[in-house]
């Protein structure tokens, strides 16, 4: 509970009330004014003499007293700095019982430090206390019980409460300064009180309630570098109240810019929420809650965070630059759309049934399927898949968002080709199994690839470039590579070399692929880590020619692919393949099925890699190399074929 102490605090002022504090003897010939010191030398005896109406003005000076103020009065100080009140170690320096009461002009401090407080409103209405300065006390300035009250233009600081209280109706707490106290204002189990235009900063609860009850406004405050800059605690048991509301405010260097627990019909809109680590919390919190028309920007963890939250609205906001736009743990059922996501995006966890649409990721559209089978995803700057099956997720670019792709209990799903890059995690998969990723680019996300129970997925043929953690797989067992000759992925930080090739990468000659596995974890292995980005492209074999090559399928002992070119022209091609592989084996070439014979066919080794060298007349034509295991004749010999030896 932030409001530790209150209720002590409480107890005392309800016997304060009941005592009779002061006798006086009403002194003659004095009206209207009563001025301090020229009338009466305290601040007490003027008040003593004093008819209800009347205005004790307090010339500068400092004045060492404590107060008690049980008429209706204005004690007004010449000026604020240089007119002091320093209560004598009393509970309290000005304390105030009287309705209609006036306090304003004074710098008030209690020499019992923070076991005192500095101006107390009990069970008053229609007061006001503007323009003091109240420090270093345990309330700075408290008001319990209070109706149709004005807090105004106080600057209050270094206190535990700068101004604090409870059950309190339609009071105004606006324009105050609020800094360095434990709680900037602190008005618990209350209702309509507007705080507004304060500026609330170094606190470590900028505005806090316990309880608040119904209709009070959060309005225009600046609200800056606390740990907490708006904490609302509703009771859980009452999803009744409502009409409270937190809009145009600034909000931002705090931990937490606005924090509402077991909320209830909450308005947080058209507030500007910036440089937090969390933007807006809404925690158990499942009735009705709305979080609409905000800037929420550059929050170094979460834009908007939902924690086992339910029914609740987040519509027409801009999130942008934070590091987790907006995030969902254990909350479901709630409304997310027409928000703009710029540089970040939405991150689920555990959450499910909520109805996602109309927003978009960097200028595309947001894809969130839940419960959907057979779908192609198109056009989209993210990806979250819930419950889905048969998913094919291609050609896609996923950057610079939260999360590129996201599954969540997703199976029998195809991956591919798709750029996933500069994001806070590429690729996030939670209990889902049977996917492919192939060809995709993962590159300099913060997370490359998370697998948490998420197994007998195949990964490869992609690139892993200078992501700072590439993957976390340690509670999922998946599979790292295809067959040797379709290889596995790249990793800019495999520190193997290539010297062999093979499928067991024990024959002379490189082949593009690393001679030692990579390493995730001892159920996590990519046994044909490639060397280059794309090496998938060239491995085994890598083709230079000056026409188009288009096609390339590599089978058991064949490579096969497409030569074009304009009409009539001649063209070249050179295919290299690691010697390893074409050792002891016949070579051929075959254009159109044809075995060729007809023009140039060179064929060379420089002792780890062999060169297929030959030329050809174009239109289009389809070649296979073929790189047979000799079969030795029965009964006699043949003709030679050409043997790499």
């Amino acid at each position: 509970m932030p409001l530790n102490g209150l209720s002590s605090r409480l107890l005392f002022l309800l016997l304060l009330e009941s005592v009779v504090l002061v006798t006086f003897t009403i002194r003659p010939g004095i009206e209207g004014t009563i001025y301090v010191p020229g009338n009466f030398p305290t601040i007490q005896g003027a008040i003593n003499a004093a008819s209800s109406g009347d205005t004790v003005y307090v010339r500068s000076g400092t004045y060492n007293e404590d107060i008690v103020i049980n008429k209706t009065v204005s004690l007004v100080g010449e000026n604020k700095e240089t007119t002091c009140i320093y209560g004598q170690g009393g509970r309290i320096a000005v304390y105030v019982e009287a309705d209609s009461v006036v306090v304003t002009g004074f710098t008030i401090k209690s020499l019992g430090g923070q076991s005192s407080d500095g101006i107390d409103l009990n069970n008053v209405r229609n007061c006001e206390v503007s323009e003091n300065n109240v420090l270093s006390s345990f309330f700075g300035i408290c008001v319990f019980s209070c109706s149709d009250c004005t807090i105004q233009d106080n600057h209050v600081w270094k206190n535990q409460y700068g101004v604090g209280g409870c059950s309190c109706s339609n009071c105004s707490v606006s324009g105050n300064e609020a800094a360095n106290n434990q709680n900037g204002i602190a008005i618990d189990m209350s209702s309509f009180i507007e705080m507004k235009g304060n500026n609330l900063t170094g606190n470590q609860f900028g505005i806090v309630s316990d309880f608040p009850e119904n209709g009070n406004y959060i309005v225009n405050n600046s609200i800056t570098n606390n740990y907490y800059g708006v904490h609302l605690h509703f009771d859980e048991t009452n999803e009744s109240i409502s009409g409270n509301c937190i809009t145009g405010n600034t909000i931002t260097g705090n931990q937490y810019g606005v924090w509402l627990k077991y909320s209830p019909h909450t308005r947080t809109a058209e507030n500007n929420i910036t440089s937090n680590f969390c933007g807006v919390k809404l925690e158990t919190s499942v009735e009705d809650n709305s979080i609409d028309s905000n800037s929420i920007a550059k929050n170094s963890g979460y834009g908007i965070w939902l924690s086992s939250s339910s029914n609740n609205c987040i519509t027409d906001n801009s999130i942008a630059d934070n590091r987790y736009g907006a995030m969902l743990a254990s909350s479901c059922s709630n409304t997310i759309t027409g928000n703009a996501f710029v540089n970040d995006g939405m991150l689920i966890s555990e959450s499910f049934s909520n109805s996602v649409d109309g927003n978009s990721v960097n200028g595309k559209p947001l894809s969130y399927l839940e419960n959907v089978s057979d779908r192609t995803v198109e056009n989209s700057g993210q990806v979250i898949l819930v419950n889905c099956n048969n998913i094919r997720v291609a050609n896609l670019d996923l950057a610079y968002t939260s999360v590129g792709l996201q599954m969540w209990g997703t199976n029998n799903s195809l991956i591919m080709e798709n750029n996933i890059t500069d994001n806070a995690f590429g690729i996030d998969s939670h209990h889902s199994s049977n996917n492919t990723l192939v060809g995709n680019m993962i590159a300099n996300n913060l997370h490359g690839i998370s697998f948490s129970m998420s197994t007998n997925n195949t990964i490869y043929n992609n690139n892993f470039m200078n992501n700072i953690d590439q993957v976390n797989a340690d509670t999922s067992e998946n599979t790292w590579n295809s067959s040797y000759l379709k290889s596995g992925n790249y990793w800019s930080d495999y520190a193997g070399m290539d010297q062999e090739c093979g499928p067991n990468q024990d024959q002379l000659g490189s082949d593009g692929i690393g001679d030692t596995p990579r390493t995730i974890n001892a159920n996590n292995i990519d046994c044909y880590p490639l060397m280059e980005p794309d090496g998938w492209l060239n491995h085994p074999f890598s083709i230079q020619s000056n026409v188009t090559i288009t096609g390339q399928i590599i089978g058991g002992d064949t490579l096969n692919f497409t030569a074009s070119g304009p009409e009539g022209q001649t063209g070249y091609v050179n295919v290299t393949m690691p010697f390893g592989i074409v050792r002891g084996r016949i070579l051929m070439v075959f254009i159109d099925g044809q075995r060729f014979f007809r023009g140039p066919l060179i064929i060379t080794t420089d002792g780890s890699r062999s060169f297929i060298y030959f030329e050809l007349s174009l239109s289009i034509h389809d070649i296979t190399i073929q790189y047979a295991v000799p079969v030795v004749a029965q009964g006699g010999g043949g003709g030679k074929m050409p043997y790499v030896d």
